[in-house]
């Protein structure tokens, strides 16, 4: 199993930094990220709201090791296949990820096999959600809405991109932190405020085909 592991590991890393994201916004001039970054980003991001949860829990049950394996290993279906943002991702692009995965898991014993496809499988909404997916969806949109933040404060011209990610993400934002108000740390009421004053005040501008 030792050189398994060993490839697992650096066909992952090489795989996933050849995997760009946000492509829409990089050709306007927004800041690259590769999926190796973003990976990373969300197992930091992950690591911190599971603090927050665990000073103010939150009424669902979550197993904390599930959600942070889930945020390590989200991306690696994307390997190959290439990125496809939030709002194209469709029944066939989630069933194409799935599937590379799964391709990628398959040099191990099948308890194993099992295991990590079900901490990939976190990531994806369903009629009865887990109390895993509810918080990593938390951590994923999280990470969306910090990344157009990030390019807006790099230059103000960048405000199309805030409108538009927040557009797609705040509503989901309020539902989650209703579930989870220790979240209230990140998302203050001043900072919820704000977001919904810059929607406000460009409603029907920066529209996406």
């Amino acid at each position: 199993m030792l050189d398994d592991i060993q490839e697992f590991k650096r066909n992952t890393i090489i795989g996933l930094e050849k995997v760009q994201r946000w492509e829409q916004y990089v050709k306007l001039g927004a800041t690259k990220e590769n999926d190796l970054q973003n990976s990373f980003s969300k197992v930091i991001l992950t690591i911190i709201v599971l603090e927050i949860l665990k000073k103010e829990p939150p009424t669902i049950n979550y197993d904390p090791y599930s959600i942070l394996a889930c945020a390590a290993l989200h991306d690696f279906g994307e390997i190959g296949i290439g990125d496809t943002i939030y709002k194209n991702k469709t029944e066939t692009t989630t069933k194409l990820e799935a599937e590379s995965y799964i391709l990628q898991i398959n040099r191990f014993p099948k308890y194993m096999r099992d295991d990590l496809l079900n901490l990939y499988l976190l990531q994806y909404s369903s009629a009865d959600q887990s109390g895993n997916t509810i918080i990593f969806e938390l951590v994923e949109r999280t990470g969306y809405i910090f990344y157009a933040i990030g390019e807006y404060k790099k230059s103000k011209e960048n405000i199309f991109m805030l409108v538009q990610v927040l557009r797609n993400q705040l509503e989901y934002i309020k539902r989650l932190l209703i579930i989870m108000p220790g979240c209230r740390q990140i998302f203050n009421d001043k900072i919820m405020t704000r977001f919904d004053e810059i929607l406000t005040q460009y409603d029907g501008q920066f529209v996406e085909n």
